[in-house]
């Protein structure tokens, strides 16, 4: 983010740590302004590895360790959402358990029901979804989000 500095009179409110952990996240992403075709050839494995690497060691050990619930939630979330196909079950069970339905950082996801979708397929709980998909259909504050969860429920 090249030098951008946000400060908050107060920050402890949950907007400052928002900010500061999806700063940080930004950070610790691969170069994005990349077009994939320009990384592949001239970026290895290895390299591309550390990178992503870096931002998942990140976000793992601060999920462990994170004990405001809405970082909890935006940290799950973007963690599904970086590794949509390779997300392990546990994460995906983690969701539910963690993110309410009715949680704002739904509504963060850049494709929340696309990242929904693979979360209710990967975590193979029909039941646990059914309900956590029912719940923020008609609970979810923003009425996309709601429109989101009825897409999925069905």
């Amino acid at each position: 983010m090249g030098g951008v500095a946000i400060q908050f009179a107060n920050p402890s409110i949950p907007a400052a740590g928002l900010i500061e952990l999806f700063m940080e996240l930004e950070k610790r992403k691969p170069d994005s302004t990349m077009s994939p075709m320009t990384i592949s050839s001239t970026t290895t494995e290895s390299e591309k590895s550390v990178d992503a690497g870096s931002r998942t060691a990140y976000m793992l050990t601060r999920l462990k360790t994170e004990r405001n619930p809405l970082l909890r939630q935006y940290l799950l979330l973007e963690y599904c959402q970086q590794y949509p196909f390779d997300i392990e079950k546990e994460f995906a069970r983690r969701v539910f358990q963690e993110v309410p339905p009715t949680s704002i950082m739904w509504s963060l996801e850049v494709s929340p029901g696309n990242l929904l979708s693979r979360i209710i397929r990967i975590a193979d709980q029909a039941d646990v979804a059914e309900a956590y998909c029912a719940k923020g259909a008609s609970d979810h504050p923003y009425p996309k989000m709601r429109t989101e969860f009825q897409k999925a429920k069905r």
